[in-house]
């Protein structure tokens, strides 16, 4: 209750009593929350209880109780110490004399009070552009850009032009400050805002929502993407699907089995038993009232699986006892936080020197399964304000298999084996809600269904005329949203999907989805590379689902490089016209008609201008077979490679090109480092029966950042860079060696900026004056080269380090690989969060061809050209193909023509995806592959007949 409805409970208690003579009644605002009409009613009350003989006395401002009391006291004139005065008391007509009282003047401006004219509502004009100045994120040049709204706009520009800086550092980040400024101290307080845009302002930008490819497959660091969260959910279908089953479902008797009639409950008219009609909720195995009381609605029970964890039992605990492939578990548990060496005090066993199969019973139950106690250790703080120290903690010890890490993250069963859950079979639900169903299958068999399959389902189903609005309309949003999700190549995936393992591309494609049938508008749509992971044949339907968005009232802003979503916009900026410090400005701004005439990359690029393919394809030097991969929905064929050339994989989405080549092929030949036991992906490959002619070396070349800190560090450049300046003759002179001058300021600890922390607002990020931003230690500005002090090298670039040193042979061959692979712009210290994706991919072929490995390696890449505009594909193409000379295979999983064109051989998988792919439809070059009849082969054909 508030307190004025508080207050008039405690009233009612007075009513009907005759004899109130002997009662003072003190009120506290009684009107407070009360509107006009209720205050007459109050009065009426109170009139009551005084006629009774009650007395009332209470504090008010409303100016209806004041002129509706017997007497008034009066207190000011004013508040605090210039209040406390009785200033009148006595009835209400005396207090209109006081010359002093607020009340009294109040009582008197009321009394005159007439009504005002109504004044013309001024008209409010929505802006028409988002207009953003001086826009300045990493090599962006003070750029002043307008956005057209209501429109579909296009930032395009090559690798590292800024354009990702333009909409993701800029307008993403200043529409989630300005999210964040609108929740309370309270629901901030656990956010963390970071720095604000560079940018001097931004109006017009309205209500932002990005779709970004989100790296799905890292559920555990991405809020929506978890082990409970599921395709149906993301995509919002599982929602509008649930009210459809509540509102037209059929149910069976759970005792009897016969169908049941719907009323206000659901009875069956054989044994009589009676049940409530399920609510949408209820469909969901996220509820607490609807899942599974076994499994708590994860449809599946993970079993521990001891002989998975100690593998060697004649072995101590903290040994080599334990299977632990990464930090975690004996690092964790036997030195940074040795509890094990507390449970061995309790048990009386060594972890460094008992072996496991000689501790007793009890001692290895405690460890795997718990005993309750509460264990208290020290440990020695690794980060934080406390690096260093010694610290306590105390755990109830639960067990290895009974802490809850292992029922969240073990989801590839490297500790457990998990079962599908006898209660539920694996739905998360109670049987009383799996009884309901629609056109013969309940919630979770329609969730398993494919979605192209589900689609057809439901475009059976009949309405009943008496059907309420909101069910048809659920309906509309479902087929709208499956519909497009099929067209983009996607109607393979089930709503019952784990996120967590949909790849970057699907989750960006289903996030797409759930916008659509959403009906809003006004809102500005953030979209990043929309294309990604996408075949030729499936960019109609992605363009017409941007081009609905738009014509619904929305401001649709994507960073996209496909020629055919370029030529759809309505309106291209153009970032340019290089990339890094060559980069960062608006070069040419239009419609599609206009920036194709420019001189630009992209100009160039949409009139096909970067078509660069080898006269001649290379012949195999061999052939590499992967035999009978069955992985996913392989059908176990074999499949050959030819050595010593670039091959291509390409197929419609779903078709099993990365489960062939990286989830089967990658990872039987690239041993990959786990930092946890608990791993991302799967850590086996695909299941296959061997591969045959494999090179001795292999290497996988993505995208992620993974490792990289700068270019110079990637590369190893800063070593021979400090023997440079340490044999000088500066460094000589003042007794510097290599080691003093790689020393770190000890201010900043070599960080370059301080921090410096502002509460509830985002920290603010100062240049350390000690060692003016570059991180080194001040001897180290007393030596240099060419006028030229080491400090300073790291605000140069490749090209600009290159022009000092050509003549120091061991570091300017490592160099000129970086210019020639078009990375001469770089920043020397240019920090790897700034780097593009096709910079980071260029950076590592970079590392490969200063290595000149002797070994042959085969280096397979995931759609190398994410990301990449068309000018720098055509200049991957030629490092690639510098690989290939070098006598090393190259394949990649590919859907840009470009690319594929330009390869001596292509394998091509489908015909769908899905159930309907995993076949070997085409094999051979280019020019063969154009003359079949396959999804890709009429890109491919056109794309050639065109050059010639």
């Amino acid at each position: 209750l508030s307190g004025g409805e508080a207050q008039r409970v405690k009233l009612t208690k007075y009513l009907g009593r005759n004899h109130l003579n002997d009662q003072i009644l003190v009120l506290d605002e009684p009107s407070t929350g009360l509107h006009p009409q209720d205050l007459a009613g109050l009065l009426v009350v109170l009139d009551r209880l005084v006629r009774h003989g009650a007395t009332i006395v209470i504090v008010e401002h409303n100016t209806d109780f004041i002129r509706a009391a017997d007497w008034i006291i009066d207190l000011g004139p004013e508040a605090g110490p210039r209040g406390g005065r009785l200033l009148y008391e006595g009835p209400p007509e005396g207090l209109l004399a006081v010359p002093d009282s607020r009340t009294g003047q109040a009582l008197k401006e009321e009394a005159n009070l007439k009504p005002r004219q109504p004044s013309p509502t001024p008209d409010f004009e929505a802006p028409a552009i988002i207009a953003i100045r001086n826009a300045r994120a990493n090599n962006l040049k003070g750029v002043d850009v307008d956005i057209p709204k209501g429109k579909l706009t296009v930032v395009t520009g090559v690798s590292g032009s800024g354009k990702s800086s333009l909409v993701g550092d800029v307008l993403q980040t200043e529409a989630r400050r300005r999210y964040l400024e609108s929740l309370s101290m309270y629901e901030r307080q656990g956010l963390s805002e970071g720095a604000q845009a560079p940018v001097d302002s931004i109006t017009g930008l309205g209500v932002t929502l990005t779709v970004a490819p989100q790296l799905a497959h890292l559920w555990s660091q991405i809020p929506q993407f978890t082990r409970r969260n599921s395709v149906g959910a993301i995509s919002e279908i599982d929602f509008h699907l649930s009210v459809l089953l509540a509102a037209l479902g059929k149910r069976t008797c759970l005792d009897c089995g016969t169908e049941m009639m719907r009323g206000n409950e659901w009875a069956c008219p054989n044994c009589a038993s009676k049940a409530a009609l399920a609510q949408p909720r209820h469909f969901s195995s996220a509820h607490w009232s609807s899942s599974c009381k076994k499994c708590n609605g994860l449809g599946a029970l993970q079993i521990p699986q001891p002989e998975k964890l100690i593998i060697h039992p004649d072995k101590p605990l903290c040994a080599g006892a334990m299977y632990s492939p990464g930090y975690w578990p004996q690092s964790y548990l036997c030195k940074d936080q040795p509890i094990i060496a507390e449970i061995g005090k309790q048990y009386g066993f060594d972890p460094q020197k008992t072996p496991w199969n000689e501790m007793t019973e009890q001692a290895q139950k405690a460890f795997l399964f718990g005993d309750g106690r509460e264990y208290t250790w020290t440990y020695i703080s690794k980060g934080g304000r406390s690096k260093g120290k010694e610290n306590q903690s105390t755990w109830i010890w639960h067990g290895f298999y009974g802490e809850g890490w292992l029922y969240s993250g073990d989801i590839h069963g490297t500790y457990t084996r998990q079962v599908v859950c006898s209660d539920c079979g694996g739905a998360g639900l109670r049987p009383e809600y799996l009884a309901v169903k629609l056109e013969g299958g309940n919630i979770f068999e329609l969730s398993e269904l494919p979605l192209n399959q589900l689609e057809t389902r439901l475009r059976a189903l009949a309405l009943p005329l008496s059907t309420p609005s909101f069910v048809e309309t659920s309906l509309e949003v479902i087929q709208r949203r499956l519909r497009f999700l099929r067209q983009v190549g996607i109607g393979y995936l089930h709503l019952n999907r784990p996120t967590g393992t949909l790849s970057a591309g699907e989750a960006q494609r289903i996030q797409l989805a759930s916008l659509l049938g959403s009906r809003l508008t006004a809102l500005t749509i953030l979209v990043d590379e929309p294309s990604r992971g996408m075949h030729p044949s499936e960019l109609a339907a992605l363009r017409q689902a941007l081009l609905e968005l738009r014509d619904e009232g929305n401001t649709v802003i994507m960073v996209e490089h496909d020629p055919m979503l370029i030529r759809a916009a309505d309106h291209i900026i153009d970032v340019g016209p290089g990339a890094g410090a060559a980069g960062g400005a608006i070069v040419a701004q239009g419609s599609p008609a206009e920036i194709i005439k420019q001189d630009t990359p992209t100009g160039r690029g949409l009139r096909e201008e970067y078509l660069r393919f080898s006269q001649g394809r290379r012949q195999p030097k061999g052939w590499m077979v992967i035999r009978g991969a069955r992985a996913n929905n392989l059908r176990g064929e074999n499949v050959q490679f030819p050595l010593g050339t670039l091959t291509g994989v390409c197929g419609v989405s779903g078709s099993g090109k990365s489960t062939l080549l990286m989830d089967t092929l990658g990872r039987a030949l690239v041993k990959k480092m786990h930092s946890t036991s608990f791993s991302h992906e799967p850590f086996q490959p695909g299941e296959h029966d061997g591969i045959d002619n494999a090179p001795q070396r292999a290497f996988l070349v993505d995208q992620t950042r993974s490792g990289i800190h700068s270019p110079a560090k990637y590369l190893d450049l800063e070593k021979p860079l400090l023997k440079i300046y340490a044999d000088s003759d500066d460094a000589q002179a003042l007794g510097l060696t290599e080691k003093s001058l790689s020393q770190r300021c000890s201010t900043c600890r070599g960080q370059g900026t301080i921090r410096l922390e502002m509460g509830f607002l985002p920290d603010e990020w100062s240049t350390c004056e000690t060692c003016r931003g570059t991180g080194y230690y001040q001897e180290a500005w007393e030596v240099r080269i060419e006028g030229v002090a080491l400090p300073e090298i790291n605000a140069l670039t490749i090209d600009q380090v290159y022009q000092l040193f050509q003549k120091e042979e061991n570091l300017a061959s490592r160099l000129e690989v970086l210019q020639q692979v078009g990375l001469g712009y770089l920043v020397w210290k240019q920090l790897a969060y700034t780097l593009s994706g096709g910079e980071v991919q260029r950076l590592k072929i970079a590392k490969e061809l200063i290595k000149k490995a002797k070994n042959k390696t085969l280096y397979i890449l995931d759609e190398p050209t994410v990301g990449l505009h068309l000018a720098d594909v055509a200049r991957l193409v030629e490092v690639l193909n510098r690989l290939v000379q070098a006598g090393h295979t190259v394949l990649a999983v590919e859907h840009h023509r470009h690319l594929l064109a330009a390869c001596d051989w292509i394998v091509e998988l489908g015909p769908g995806g899905g159930p309907e792919g995993g076949r070997v439809i085409a094999a051979g070059t280019p020019e063969q592959v154009a003359q079949m009849d396959t999804p890709t082969a009429p890109y491919l054909r056109e794309l050639l007949e065109h050059k010639r």
